[in-house]
């Protein structure tokens, strides 16, 4: 049985082809299905196969979807999580060296050149405390800067935690007290929001840790620093004007050799967002991150010819995903530090971009612009969105200018990517596709036990993709607490409950930096799946899911399970809705009372909305009031943070009784 993601020939370490650098233009794609079309799968029975009328088929049925040929599920799951991501970078750059890597802004950076970079600031890592196994923090904008201390502390062996550059120095400081690194890498303008480096602030107090570069550097050393555990974490400071981000003594330094890890080894070591409660550590293996990567590659046609742009913060898991496209299959990236719809739209034409990453919020802005009908987007080929629901309405009007829909995908911080609309096949609005390559996904009832078609449950996945727990699990409320990337979780988050205890470093001493705790009651079922805390259904006809709230947003009103997303996706469909948003309140007679937050283009009757409403929902869905607001709160993803919405003590007028 061949297997579709092995025949695209790839730099990746042995031969396995999941990159899929090596295809030409023309290429592209095609050589997933060189036998003919593409084969028509059947739903097989057995173990893992599922019937259509529960939540189960074939996972290879899926995969074969995506990859267009048959494929073989044992080797699919060994081929996506094998190898490093600092052996694909190292094969990556010997294939194509002068090619350009990555461009952010004015600044850019060939393979050869991140990875010699790379090496060196590796070295000051290594001679400055960070072995394999530990832990380096990077806070720093979207920069080349970044990019490098990124994939330098993944050759030296460590986990990387990227801050998000708008976080307070109060969330700095215990995003540093929870991660312990032996490291941190920042920029000039974060540095002085950080825990100064001969602080008391490592585990022990104790003697000054060395700095380089800064401002308040004195002296420069690049001497081997004491044992982080006898003061604070060693501190680079970046040079966001040098060629490759770093100061000139970093880059007279010998290149580092890689340490020795593998792909069982922790690579990333994410915080959610919070917005549901205290923020998790969620520890990524190499083979976690490479396996959701891969999984895309395969099922969007990635090549080396592929130009991704995209205007998200390199922190999150979509807007990373423009270094490790760009160091797995030779392709360029090209990021903007800020989204301005004028620059993105020119960066897609000036660099005839093949792929535009975006997110609900952006697509929004973008269709606002005057300017966006004449922008010359005819070079892409793909348009993703993630993060937020993208609304019907928005991308029918995006389909109508790009000349083909938005492909819209699922993913969480803790899963990768793990559901996709098809590359090849219709693009379904409002439906976040299908199984992506070693994924598995089902919706199941409050039992856990598979739900019939159409019928709203909790999504639940597993595959190669997906971590193995939190570093800190059993200390929140098992599966309710989670929180999907999609809605805006982030890599490096900060904690915002800085109160929290800052207990998960005995779990990365016990085993390795951010080791996954026993105790994972509540997150997973039965058979490794793993429970997202997001409602979703699988469509009977189509077998596409589509994702309908958070379990924790669901609203019990009278008794009756209410779910935001399908009240939303109403009331914006209606003329003079910008944007909807609805929450529970208390309620002495309901529990909870449907309210309805609207943002609005103009002048808007309030008393249409609710006539609109009666036409299209029961009557328990229906908003009880209507407050029209100037903006809906949001985190920098555009997910709407619900925890914010406050009515006041009167309904608008119009709202019904």
């Amino acid at each position: 049985m061949g297997d579709g993601l092995a025949e695209r020939a790839g730099p990746a370490e042995g031969g396995d082809g999941l990159a899929g650098g090596g295809d030409g233009p023309a290429e592209r794609g095609d050589r997933l299905a060189e036998g003919g079309d593409r084969p028509d799968l059947e739903p097989t029975e057995g173990e893992g196969a599922l019937t259509t009328d529960g939540a189960r088929i074939d996972p290879a049925y899926w995969w074969g979807l995506h990859l267009g040929a048959e494929v073989d599920p044992s080797q699919i799951r060994a081929a996506l999580s094998e190898g490093t991501l600092g052996a694909a970078a190292e094969a990556t750059a010997a294939r194509w060296p002068d090619r350009e890597a990555l461009r952010i802004d004015d600044a850019a950076i060939t393979h050869a050149e991140l990875r010699d970079a790379s090496h060196r600031l590796a070295r000051w890592l290594a001679d400055n405390g960070t072995a394999p196994r530990s832990r380096v923090l990077v806070a720093a904008p979207n920069s080349i800067g970044l990019v490098v201390a990124y994939m330098a502390a993944l050759r030296v062996g460590a986990a990387v935690t990227l801050a998000n550059p708008t976080l307070t120095s109060r969330e700095l400081g215990a995003l540093v007290e929870r991660v312990q690194p032996s490291a941190t890498v920042t920029s000039p303008d974060l540095a002085p929001l950080l825990p100064a480096p001969n602080s008391d602030s490592g585990p022990d107090g104790g003697s000054p840790a060395p700095q380089l570069g800064g401002p308040t550097a004195s002296p420069v050393r690049l001497t081997p620093a004491p044992d982080p555990a006898s003061g604070g974490p060693a501190r680079l400071v970046l040079d966001l004007d040098s060629p490759a981000g770093l100061p000139g003594e970093v880059m007279a330094l010998a290149p580092a050799e890689d340490a020795a890890v593998n792909s069982g080894d922790i690579a990333h070591l994410a915080f959610t967002s919070g917005t549901t409660g205290a923020p998790k550590a969620v520890p990524l293996t190499h083979g976690n991150v490479l396996a959701s990567v891969k999984g895309l590659i395969g099922a969007w046609r990635w090549s080396a010819d592929d130009v991704l742009v995209h205007a998200l913060p390199l922190q999150h898991p979509h807007g990373l995903l423009a270094v490790q496209m760009a160091i797995l299959t030779g392709s360029r990236s090209v990021v903007l530090s800020k989204f301005d719809p004028a620059a993105l739209c020119r960066a897609v034409a000036e660099n005839r971009a093949s792929v535009l990453f975006a997110v609900p919020a952006v697509y929004a802005r973008l269709l606002d612009w005057p300017g966006f009908p004449n922008a010359d987007l005819s070079s892409l080929r793909l348009a993703v969105s993630g993060s937020a629901p993208l609304p019907a309405r928005h991308s029918d009007a995006l389909t109508e200018v790009l000349g083909h829909r938005p492909l819209e995908r699922y993913g969480l911080t803790e899963t990768g990517f793990v559901l996709s609309n098809l590359h090849d096949g219709d693009r379904l609005g409002g439906a976040v596709g299908y199984p992506l390559p070693g994924a598995e996904v089902r919706i199941v009832d409050p039992a856990g036990a598979p739900a019939p078609d159409g019928t709203v449950g909790e999504i639940v996945v597993r595959g190669p993709q997906v971590f193995a727990g939190y570093s800190d699990a059993g200390r929140g409320t098992g599966g309710a607490d989670h929180g999907r990337e999609g809605a805006g979780r982030e890599t490096g988050g900060a904690p915002e409950a800085a109160g929290r205890e800052a207990d998960c470093a005995d779990d990365y001493e016990a085993g390795g930096a951010g080791a996954p705790v026993a105790d994972t009651a509540g997150d997973f079922l039965p058979g490794g799946w793993f429970r997202t805390g997001d409602l979703g259904q699988r469509d009977p006809g189509t077998g596409a899911f589509s994702v309908t709230g958070r379990l924790k947003e669901m609203i019990i009103t009278g008794g009756l399970n209410v779910y935001p997303v399908e009240v939303e996706q109403v009331l914006e469909a209606q003329p003079g809705v910008r944007a909807a948003a609805v929450a529970g309140l208390p309620s002495e007679r309901w529990g909870e009372e449907v309210t309805a937050f609207v943002v609005a283009d103009g002048p808007l009757d309030t008393a249409e909305l609710a006539v609109a409403a009666a036409a299209e929902l029961a009557p328990y869905k229906r908003p009880k009031r209507y407050v029209l607001v100037d903006d809906l709160p949001r985190n920098h993803m555009g997910k709407i943070l619900r925890s914010r919405l406050v009515a006041p003590d009167r309904p608008e007028p119009g709202s019904a009784a």
